[in-house]
């Protein structure tokens, strides 16, 4: 029996159990052997649980003061940053784009990590719910 993390493939357990079958009640060791790997196996479940990374959690971006043209450049330094899962343009208008996350992690850690951005200089100048307000400087 082995249990997966579905995003990384990372094995959570392993185990192989196996009984000698015993005539007309061949089942029941065969339900043994699972309910002893069971008890092996939601332990280190709830373990990854407590100790993995959190769920992901989709974000708003909603970002003023940016050309068409830096779009590409804004969205490859967004990508770079740890714990972005996927990052998609969802519509683009007269310098303001808004930018659909998900991201592993809370608000204020991802608004953190935008501020820190080097590639495009950036200014958060607004948190809410789901919703993070980004101003491009001028670069």
């Amino acid at each position: 029996m082995k249990a997966f993390e579905t995003k990384t493939g990372q094995v959570l357990f392993s185990g192989y159990e196996t009984r000698p079958p015993s005539g007309s009640g061949a089942a029941i060791p065969l339900e043994d052997a699972t309910t002893d790997l069971c008890n092996k196996l939601l332990p280190a479940i709830k373990k990854h649980e407590r100790n993995g990374s959190p769920q992901v959690q989709r974000y708003e971006l909603r970002v003023s003061n940016i050309s068409f043209d830096a779009l590409p450049d804004f969205m490859a330094s967004l990508k770079d940053i740890e714990g972005i899962e996927k990052a998609d343009v969802d519509g683009f208008e007269s310098g303001h784009a808004l930018i659909v996350t998900e991201y592993h992690g809370s608000l204020m850690k991802l608004a953190d990590q935008i501020s820190e951005m080097k590639e495009i200089p950036v200014e958060v100048t607004g948190l809410q719910s789901n919703k993070i307000s980004i101003k491009v400087k001028k670069f």
